[in-house]
């Protein structure tokens, strides 16, 4: 009996040996992980960091002190990654992936992109790609959780920023795909026998939206709609060129065309849009 009772004892502590050995305790991180994800044209960006919160601290005496390099986030070196290159304030950053560093300033900082992917805070200034210096501009509120942000302007370009405390930093960054994609265009419709529907209505949209050369692109979107059936939606866009070429006239049946089609086909967002567009025709046609 004693002998059993040993041994169910031992059998009892060899197995919360073995829980011990392999449990973990898992316990939130101070500065949670994130990850930014935007594209800017055909341009995609991410960037991965950890956010840090403020906490009643102090921004300039505690956390970033002025003129210092800082990891612009907390835990591992903050990471950019860009598909393709994109110019940030003028300076033109080859695709690949980089560190993100910045030294605070309390009326400017200065962003750093640096080529050594770093873990941790391994920052080497001779690895350094671009340095660029940008005013901080205030806001009222403060952010109690650092973070970043990247806001799309337009088709190639957009904000790229981070916040904290009552502090902002944000920098203009602009993709090359315009010039990648007009070239493209240019060098497929200069053999336009061997273009296909699509590419037609591709190349008619975007230079429409470009509002480059229309009188090609009423020409191309031609195409396409004598190649496809039903297609409301490039009549929308036909209907945007002729207005732009000053010809509200033909807009205005062109689009009364859309919203037929696009009527029959249940598409009442485009119906609203078209509807929305002509009456501007009309009102040009005054």
């Amino acid at each position: 009996m004693k002998n059993t009772y040993k041994i169910l004892i031992h059998g009892i502590l060899f197995i919360g040996l073995v829980f011990s050995a392999h449990a973990q305790i898992k316990i939130p991180q101070a500065s949670l992980a994130a990850t930014l994800k935007q594209t800017i044209g055909l341009t995609e960006i991410t960037i991965e960091y950890s956010r840090p919160s403020m906490k009643g601290r102090d921004l300039f005496a505690e956390l970033t002190p002025v003129g210092q390099v800082w990891r612009t986030g907390a835990n591992l070196s903050t990471k950019i990654t860009i598909s393709a290159d994109v110019e940030l304030e003028g300076k033109r950053i080859p695709a690949g992936t980089y560190s993100f560093y910045s030294i605070p300033g309390e009326q400017e900082w200065t962003v750093i992109i640096n080529k050594k992917i770093s873990w941790g805070t391994e920052y080497d200034e001779s690895q350094d790609l671009e340095r660029i210096t940008v005013p901080t501009i205030s806001t009222r509120e403060p952010l109690e959780v650092f973070e970043f942000y990247l806001t799309p302007m337009s088709d190639v370009s957009g904000i790229l920023g981070f916040a904290w405390g009552n502090v902002k930093v944000q920098m203009n960054i602009k993709s090359y795909d315009q010039e990648k994609t007009l070239a493209s265009i240019e060098e497929i419709m200069s053999k336009p026998e061997e273009a296909k529907p699509g590419d037609f209505f591709a190349a008619a949209n975007y230079y429409n939206t470009l509002n480059k050369d229309l009188k090609n692109a009423l020409a191309w979107i031609d195409v396409y709609i004598n190649n496809t059936e039903n297609a409301y939606w490039a009549y929308r866009v036909k209907a945007q060129i002729q207005s732009k070429l000053g010809d509200n006239v033909s807009a205005i049946k062109t689009a009364e065309l859309a919203i037929k089609i696009a009527t029959e086909q249940g598409n009442d967002d485009y119906v609203r849009y078209t509807k929305k567009e002509m009456a501007g025709y009309k009102s040009a046609k005054k």
